[in-house]
């Protein structure tokens, strides 16, 4: 259902990731690198850690990891790009936009992994603050889509609101088995 002008962003990520911040939506610190060194800065910027860089997947369904500078070393430079963020540590919260309106929130229960896919133990439904319920339909506005599944993360200590990803085509299946 998605426009074909907004289709390939699904597949890139980078540049799903500077629109939103072309749009002055607050995202973490990133980077899209093709050599070592300068990946190796990024990771080691005083204001990136700690807590420190992730690896995100640049399309599809990879993991989201935690990148020490060692793993930035080993990431197979030459075969593809690798797209760094600064880690944010809070709660995820998982939104559906419709229409350009928020249809649903829920804050995802899982454990202490980067990716939360990976250690989810539940969801609760919640009520959406203003700030980032505006936040979450504009990140749809922005990217013109008409239907999305977006992560908004919450910075602990800071109360900050932060667009994590934003899914074009979002998977369900995780959220009917816990629900």
């Amino acid at each position: 259902i998605n426009p074909p002008h907004v289709q390939n962003l699904h597949r890139l990520k980078g540049a799903l990731i500077a629109r939103l911040q072309r749009a002055g939506l607050p995202v973490p610190p990133y980077g899209l690198f093709t050599s070592d060194g300068p990946a190796q800065a990024f990771v080691r910027r005083p204001d990136i850690g700690p807590p420190g860089a992730v690896t995100k997947p640049l399309a599809g369904i990879w993991k989201t990891r935690a990148a020490p500078p060692a793993d930035v070393s080993d990431h197979g430079w030459g075969q593809r790009p690798l797209l760094l963020q600064q880690r944010i540590r809070g709660e995820t919260i998982r939104c559906y936009v419709l229409g350009g309106s928020l249809l649903a929130a829920a804050r995802v229960v899982h454990g202490e992994t980067v990716d939360s896919s990976e250690s989810q133990t539940g969801i609760e439904v919640i009520p959406l603050p203003d700030d980032a319920r505006a936040l979450a339909e504009g990140v749809a506005r922005t990217l013109e889509l008409p239907f999305c599944g977006l992560d908004l993360m919450r910075e602990r200590g800071t109360g900050q609101w932060f667009v994590i990803d934003c899914n074009l085509s979002p998977m369900f299946v995780a959220y009917g088995r816990l629900s």
